[in-house]
């Protein structure tokens, strides 16, 4: 597990959405960053930021019922803020892009570790999550049908109480056959 301090200045001037996506679907580098929203009845402590993400599928013959590794990275702000705080990941899915007009196929899982960890205040962390092996379901009936098509990375937090929401994406899910 990856673990970054990084005290006011760094995201006192905001997070850049972009980073690293494995590959995208054309065969290129990239993605197109996150989008971070918020709904509760009263606002998150803090908004949690994906900065990046990545997503892959172990497609060789006879493969397991649960074939995808994905992990994001995530900026938890607590730089303003006046007490300890701890935002816990509720879901994290992804959803495969399947087109105009279709319903994207979706892959929800466990990730490790859970959330933030306890930030006090003045503190800011970047922090690695990584999807727990085998722990994945939904209705994509089988990941490996989606290898190079686009997908987003949809996630959800309890942050004391009050929920958060971010996306990343669209960027490509590649396989190894």
């Amino acid at each position: 597990m990856l673990l970054r301090m990084a005290y006011v200045g760094l995201l006192a001037g905001g997070v850049a959405c972009g980073g690293k996506a494995v590959i995208d679907a054309d065969g290129t580098g990239g993605g197109s960053g996150g989008t971070t929203g918020t709904t509760s009845s009263g606002p998150p402590a803090i908004a949690p930021q994906i900065v990046s993400a990545w997503a892959g599928g172990n497609c060789m013959p006879v493969y397991p019922d649960d074939p995808v590794s994905a992990g994001f990275e995530v900026a938890y702000d607590n730089s303003a803020g006046t007490s300890v705080v701890t935002a816990t990941i509720a879901s994290a899915r992804l959803a495969f892009q399947c087109g105009a007009g279709c319903t994207p196929p979706l892959w929800a899982f466990l990730v490790t570790p859970p959330g933030s960890g306890a930030l006090s205040p003045g503190v800011s962390v970047v922090l690695d999550h990584t999807k727990t092996a085998g722990s994945g379901s939904g209705t994509a009936a089988n990941p490996c049908n989606y290898c190079g098509s686009d997908l987003v990375l949809e996630v959800v937090w309890d942050v004391d109480g009050a929920t958060a929401d971010a996306s990343y994406g669209p960027f490509g899910y590649s396989c190894a056959f």
